[in-house]
């Protein structure tokens, strides 16, 4: 598979393990929701153009044998994105490609987008912009203006930082996804904190704190702003205030070492093809026989990523990345 381009054939991704559709467009001129556009078998609604403007950002334009114009309304996937997984789904599966070019200042340009197992379509795009990853449920061409969480990192690159750029207790009810105040002081969504490995010699010990479910609606989380008084994320985990405060703590599961091939190793269940440094599985820190993510090396350019109650997709996105930009001080 080459950079930015996907086998259209088959999904990626399903062969081994380190240890041991094509979408259907349909012509639809009453799809009655921008999610309903976007069906869970890759099924696409196609709606007329109303007196000739666009119905969303990304459209594309077919002809019919009448010679009449459709768009394609991209659904604005955010706030799902962003709200935990169904408790009663399981796993969740969905392939990510990275994607790394040369600019015309000859920087490097990087872009990860996350696809629905064996989709064409991503329904999450994440830019590199200077010292951060701009994450978006639309296409990555307009990330700048779109996007809808940040991730960042320190120096060291041994913790990230995961905001909203809308805030649900500054700015209830808005979907404008524009918060005015600086990102450190954004909903926090999530921190993800990698041990020092300072002899080298060990796998990454990563660790995910994110907010509590909400106890009153299991579809959402607790908002976590620091405006209303909540502390950032990584500084309660790093103040041994997790429990106290009953946020989610997620960490890596040791792999076992194979003496005979001298490597380490996990049990993917077949989602893995090739072994990575990348390569890693989250499990509840309290229940550690509960596996909550799992991502690894498929091919070349794409990766499996695996996820489930109670992360949510743009968490479960953001840890993968994260991966990819972890110092050296945690490999």
């Amino acid at each position: 598979m080459g950079k930015g381009s996907r086998d259209k054939s088959a999904p990626a991704g399903v062969d081994l393990v380190a240890h041991g559709r094509t979408p259907t467009v349909v012509h639809n001129t009453s799809c009655s929701s921008r999610l309903s556009s976007w069906l869970s078998d890759g099924t696409v609604c196609l709606s007329p153009r109303n007196n000739g403007k666009r119905t969303d950002v990304g459209t594309i334009q077919l002809e019919s044998g009448e010679g009449e114009e459709w768009v394609m309304d991209i659904p604005d996937l955010s706030k799902e994105m962003l709200s935990p997984l169904c408790a009663n789904s399981g796993w969740v599966s969905y392939e990510m490609e990275k994607i790394s070019s040369a600019s015309k200042w000859l920087q490097q340009s990087t872009e990860f987008r996350l696809f629905p197992l064996g989709a064409l379509h991503p329904i999450l795009s994440a830019q590199k912009k200077n010292n951060a990853y701009l994450i978006s449920a639309y296409p990555s061409n307009d990330l700048q203006s779109s996007y809808c969480v940040s991730m960042s990192w320190n120096m060291l690159r041994t913790e990230f930082y995961i905001h909203g750029r809308w805030c649900a207790a500054c700015e209830p009810g808005s979907t404008s996804f524009n918060c005015s105040t600086p990102a450190s002081q954004r909903q926090d969504l999530g921190a993800i904190i990698y041990e020092k490995n300072w002899k080298g010699n060990a796998p990454r010990q990563m660790h995910l704190v994110v907010p509590p479910i909400d106890p009153s609606n299991p579809e959402q989380a607790v908002c976590m702003c620091p405006l209303q008084g909540h502390p950032p994320l990584a500084d309660s985990y790093k103040n041994g205030q997790i429990r106290l405060q009953h946020l989610l703590h997620f960490t890596t599961r040791q792999p076992t070492w194979n003496a005979a091939i001298q490597r380490h190793e996990l049990n993917f269940s077949d989602r893995v093809t090739m072994p990575s440094v990348h390569n890693f599985q989250l499990v509840d820190a309290n229940h550690k026989e509960h596996t909550a993510l799992q991502f690894g090396k498929a091919d070349k350019h794409s990766f499996a990523l695996d996820a489930r109650f109670p992360l949510s997709p743009i968490q479960a996105f953001a840890c993968a990345i994260a991966s990819f930009e972890a110092g050296s001080l945690c490999t």
